[in-house]
């Protein structure tokens, strides 16, 4: 273009445009301020030493907190495709008493010992004995009551899926929870099986002593038969199965529970990549419905580097900002909590070599498809080297005057609970000095959607 076809500019606007050039070199310089001197060689040493990074905090690397209201609204609906388990044994033989077992359902709570799930089940006991032989049994209700147990959830690592068995190797203690109402139903069912003559001469203190008898029995004598002769029908169906979606490399999966208002289910992942800063202790309250997911600010920057080493994102660009596999500007993602926590480094280590870091603070943003992170802050913090001017304009053509990066990831995803496709859509998206939260909301699957 000539300088006749360049547009014409009044008094006040040469003046404009000469502060803001004025302004942008001086905050470049103020940036690169003892920095022309620096050497390929150590722009190299530079890049190499953040490529060989391999320290890891152990602190948690990701959260995720599942209510277990959810989890056992998912354990129910799987639970009704089983008949139920029923184990009948004989009982007041004497008198022609006959009562059986079953297994009307199970259900998650809190336990106290990390790494531990509280499971509940709820077991009834039922009059076995037909008034008619040659007819189906009537199978009255005579008694509830609850076995409470602690199992030490499964996970795999390289499937990423996380299980809760309802076996009797993994069940770690057992204590028996009757209510009150238990006696007098106990004692009510023994008037009508005792000979008419023996309940009506049996006094109250007696047939007490018999219901106090027979819920022992129930309730002690009998885990050992449900142990191992009705929880063996129920292998097919964990009470929790779930694949932590996503394809982070994890080494570890700790599993607390918290108990309150809206008990939940933490899972705290510790993955294989160098993230020096982990999360912050959780705060907040558990929210019904809502699967809350937190990843630390730098694991999410070494998320990113780590599908640029392994091919997923560029990690290389030419002088035009295109990506290039054997383009001279190498990229990684850093974090570091503070103004600008979003870190891009950047560096070129042959010909004129240079080093750059771009900081900017993520804008978390919802659309219709996509959760999205927009940096519009962005800033040159350091550029050093002997090609700054290259380097300077290299970095504008790739993010632009305003320093705009932007990251979209699909809103709704799908994760396989124990063969069922649970949809989830992300409703919140939120960014904090130290972490990113999101916010998940999940839609129940039909029973008839299981494998």
């Amino acid at each position: 273009m000539s300088t006749s076809q360049l547009p014409r500019l009044s008094a006040r606007a040469h003046r404009a445009a000469a502060l803001a050039l004025a302004a942008s070199v001086g905050a470049l310089l103020a940036a690169v301020t003892g920095g022309c001197g620096t050497s390929c060689e150590e722009i190299r040493a530079d890049r190499d030493r953040f490529l060989a990074r391999h320290d890891a905090t152990d602190a948690p690397h990701a959260e995720l907190v599942l209510p277990l209201e959810l989890a056992n609204d998912l354990a129910a609906r799987r639970f009704q495709r089983l008949r139920s388990p029923r184990l009948a044994v004989a009982a007041l033989a004497n008198a022609g008493a006959r009562v059986a077992f079953e297994i009307r359902g199970a259900r998650l709570v809190p336990a106290a010992e990390p790494g531990l799930v509280g499971v509940v089940v709820d077991v009834t006991v039922v009059d076995d004995a037909p008034a008619d032989p040659a007819a189906a049994p009537p199978l009255r209700d005579i008694v509830s009551f609850s076995l409470e147990a602690r199992v030490r959830p499964a996970f795999d690592l390289a499937s990423r899926r996380a299980v809760v068995w309802l076996r009797p190797a993994d069940l770690v203690g057992v204590a028996p929870q009757l209510e009150e109402r238990g006696r007098a139903e106990v004692r009510a069912w023994l008037r009508d099986v005792l000979p008419d003559a023996i309940a009506a001469a049996a006094p109250d203190e007696l047939l007490n002593a018999l219901s106090d008898v027979a819920l022992a029995w129930f309730a002690e004598d009998g885990w050992p038969l449900i142990r191992d002769n009705l929880l063996d029908d129920l292998d097919a169906v964990p009470l929790l199965d779930l694949v932590v979606p996503g394809d982070l490399p994890l080494a570890r999966a700790d599993f607390t529970t918290v108990a309150g208002r809206h008990p939940a289910l933490v899972v705290d992942l510790v993955t294989t990549l160098p993230v020096r800063r982990g999360l912050p202790p959780r705060a907040g309250v558990v929210r019904p419905g809502v699967i809350d997911l937190r990843i630390a600010g730098d694991a999410a920057a070494e998320i990113a580097n780590e599908a640029i080493a392994r091919g997923a994102l560029p990690g290389r660009y030419t002088s035009d900002g295109e990506p290039a596999a054997d383009g001279p500007f190498e990229a990684r993602v850093g974090w570091e909590p503070g103004r600008r926590p979003l870190k891009v480094h950047l560096w070129r280590t042959r010909d004129e070599c240079v080093y750059a870091r771009v900081g900017g603070t993520p804008e978390p943003r919802l659309e219709a498809d996509d959760a999205a992170l927009r940096v519009r802050d962005g800033e040159y913090e350091v550029v050093r080297g002997p090609g700054l001017t290259e380097a300077f304009a290299w970095t504008k053509r790739l993010w632009g005057d305003s320093v705009a990066l932007n990251l979209a990831v699909a809103r709704r995803t799908r994760v396989d609970v124990g063969g069922a496709l649970l949809e989830l859509t992300a409703t919140a998206l939120e960014i904090g000095p130290d972490a990113l939260r999101v916010e998940l909301r999940a839609a129940l699957p039909n029973l008839s959607s299981a494998r």
